[in-house]
């Protein structure tokens, strides 16, 4: 998630993203295998003001997670399963190429070992997104093995309206819980955010915010948090769950009422998402096999 400092229309001088970074996360990677669990201490970490998602909540919801670490440690930010080859992210969670980092697909819990880890071989980010900018904040994650875990309908511009002000939405992933934090949480949390309209946002980030291409929510509790950037915000009403929004951006402290959480209005980019979900990726390279997924229950989460 990005924080403010203004230079021009949409461009950011200083920002705060709401993901855990990937070089940090490869640089400690040595430090954290000698360290071991002899050094761990418990800590809360989830989305701030949301709890934990029963198994199979939400299982679109996917993460990002560094290539040489493990899923619980490397996991960096969040995504969205929308076909059996291609997860959908945030296009500044895209700091590395595709062999830097792997997607982690049917798992509630970051340490268990359901689910598939899979390589990603190629990404598509949308050609307008620039990174001191905070527009066309969307890209697609194609994967080098199909995903057993179910993938969502996106939103178009025929159903924007499921992300209107007053709408209810769900709100998955593994972010921090306190703005102490510094790791993501090893289970899936879940929150219900709510939309308002674009004034509060565009008085709190001024150019920053695009209310065309962006979802303003009502601020405050609950609020996602670093390492969630990227991940779901889903529409519930209609016969099926709609990916309406990407966690993108907000204030430098999560759940900070006076700068609302912000999201990548998906019907906005709906025209570049179904184009590079279509997309036939190059042929991955070799490699070894992949252990298959195993899906626990199905729930779409609940609204509260």
């Amino acid at each position: 998630m990005l924080t403010p400092g203004l230079s021009g229309p949409g461009k950011l001088a200083t920002v705060r993203i709401r993901m855990i970074a990937l070089v940090a996360l490869i640089a400690v990677s040595a430090a954290a295998a000698l360290a071991g669990s002899a050094g761990a201490a418990p800590r809360p970490a989830r989305i701030v003001g949301g709890a934990t998602a029963p198994a199979g909540t939400a299982p679109w919801t996917s993460a990002l997670v560094a290539h040489n670490l493990s899923a619980q440690s490397g996991a960096y930010c969040g995504a969205t399963v929308a076909s059996a080859t291609t997860v959908i992210t945030a296009a500044h969670c895209i700091l590395e190429g595709p062999s830097q980092f792997d997607v982690v697909t049917g798992r509630s819990v970051l340490s268990a070992t359901d689910g598939q880890r899979l390589p990603a071989t190629s990404v598509d980010v949308d050609p307008a997104y620039r990174r001191d900018r905070t527009t066309h904040d969307a890209a697609v994650v194609h994967l080098g093995s199909p995903t057993t875990a179910p993938a969502i309908g996106i939103a178009t511009a025929e159903t924007a309206g499921l992300a209107a002000p007053g709408a209810r939405l769900l709100l998955t992933g593994w972010g921090i819980v306190t703005n102490r934090d510094k790791a993501a949480s090893d289970a899936l949390r879940e929150a219900t955010v709510a939309v308002q309209g674009n004034r509060k946002c565009r008085m709190s980030y001024r150019q920053a915010f695009n209310g065309a291409q962006m979802i303003c929510s009502t601020g405050g509790l609950p609020d996602a948090c670093h390492g969630d950037s990227g991940g779901p915000l889903v529409s519930l009403d209609g016969p099926a769950p709609t990916l309406v929004g990407i966690v993108s951006f907000g204030g430098r402290r999560c759940g900070d009422s006076t700068f609302p959480g912000v999201y990548t209005r998906v019907s906005y980019e709906s025209a570049f998402l179904a184009r590079a979900v279509s997309r036939t990726p190059p042929p991955a390279p070799a490699t070894g096999p992949v252990a298959p997924g195993s899906q626990v229950g199905t729930s779409y989460g609940t609204i509260g």
